[in-house]
């Protein structure tokens, strides 16, 4: 089920900085689906997207494996996309 603006996830962040995160959430079956997928409890999952609007950098990698989300968008400020060489 894809989640649409007003998120049922009851976000108390600004959409634009949560999107990344509730994208991977959605993408890997939801908020328990995902945080089993990582080994962290679903509360962890939780706070990132609703405290936070994140995923921690040091989680980053494992949540692009699980969801597909590019690791550029879940932490923009972490990881910059490269361009190939000589572009």
């Amino acid at each position: 089920m894809r989640l649409t603006p007003p998120l049922n996830l009851g976000l108390n962040i600004a959409m634009k900085e949560a999107r990344p995160v509730v994208e991977a959430v959605e993408r890997a079956g939801g908020i328990s689906a995902l945080a089993m997928a990582l080994n962290v409890t679903p509360q962890a999952v939780w706070k990132w997207v609703h405290e936070q609007g994140r995923v921690p950098a040091t989680r980053v990698l494992e949540v692009e494996r699980v969801s597909g989300v590019p690791r550029e968008q879940l932490r923009p400020d972490v990881f910059r996309r490269t361009e190939a060489a000589g572009e």
